[in-house]
Order: C-alpha cells, then sequence, then structure tokens
C-alpha cells in the first residue's frame, strides 16, 4: 500500500516509478491501437483515436 500512498502525495507524478509506468501503459495502449488500425484496414476512427493518445503521451511527457 506505500505506493499508492505516495502516489497521492503531491508533486509525485515526478516519481521515476510512476512515470514509468506510465511508459508502459501507454506503449501498451499504442500498441493495441496500432494492431486494431492494421486489423480494420485503417478505419478513421482508430487512426483518430491513437492521434489522440500519442498527444496525450506527448503531454505527460512535456
Amino acid at each position: 500500500m506505500s505506493f499508492f500512498s505516495d502516489m497521492l502525495k503531491p508533486g509525485s507524478s515526478l516519481h521515476p516509478t510512476f512515470l514509468l509506468i506510465l511508459d508502459v501503459i501507454f506503449f501498451t495502449l499504442l500498441l493495441t491501437l496500432l494492431g486494431l488500425v492494421f486489423a480494420t484496414a485503417g478505419n478513421i476512427h482508430l487512426i483518430a483515436l491513437t492521434a489522440i493518445e500519442l498527444a496525450l503521451w506527448a503531454s505527460v511527457k512535456w
């Protein structure tokens, strides 16, 4: 429970473990969306979701 209690403290979003977990989650989401884009032959909605996911990931890293 200490990890979760540490994440609730101010400034915890800069914790290296938290940032690593976010990177893994965003990468997994990106792979899932890209797989769906290829499986559906380029569905415009999935392409838009992929762009949104990349923009969100970039804003978190910035």
